[in-house]
């Protein structure tokens, strides 16, 4: 019996949270990192393939509604393969606000109420969410 084994692409894990809601990911995501849809799908979908990009999409209360965590293969991600460039890009295509991890080495970093805010026209900047009951996001 020949067991042929595919082999698996490494993957970079890019999360952001968005203040808008988004209709269709994949639209939003295919030409953000210059993909064909075909090349982005949903990582609950039943695909063999193997997209540039799988994603998972999630609704939360709060202020920042939709939290988007991405599987990248960084080889086909066309410059996108960490949390800043991901919210700068979804700032710009949405011109909404949105929050990402501080980068590992920020001194702050290991603060999990500590995030980098991105916002249209504005430099990033470093902001804290207030406590909340539920798996919600909002700002001080």
């Amino acid at each position: 019996m020949d067991v042929r084994m595919t082999p698996v692409t490494k993957r970079e894990i890019l999360e952001v949270a968005l203040a808008t809601d988004i209709a269709d990911v994949r639209a939003l995501l295919a030409p953000l990192f210059r993909l064909d849809t075909n090349d982005v799908a949903d990582l609950r979908a039943d695909d063999d393939g193997d997209p540039a990009v799988r994603y998972e999409h999630m609704t939360m209360p709060g202020s920042f509604q939709t939290k988007l965590t991405l599987y990248v293969d960084p080889a086909r991600a066309n410059g996108i393969t960490t949390d800043e460039a991901l919210a700068k890009g979804l700032v710009a295509a949405t011109n909404s606000r949105a929050l990402a991890s501080l980068p590992p080495d920020h001194p702050k970093a290991a603060d999990p109420g500590a995030w980098m805010l991105f916002a249209p026209g504005a430099l990033p900047r470093l902001v804290h969410e207030k406590p909340r009951d539920d798996d919600g996001i909002d700002l001080h």
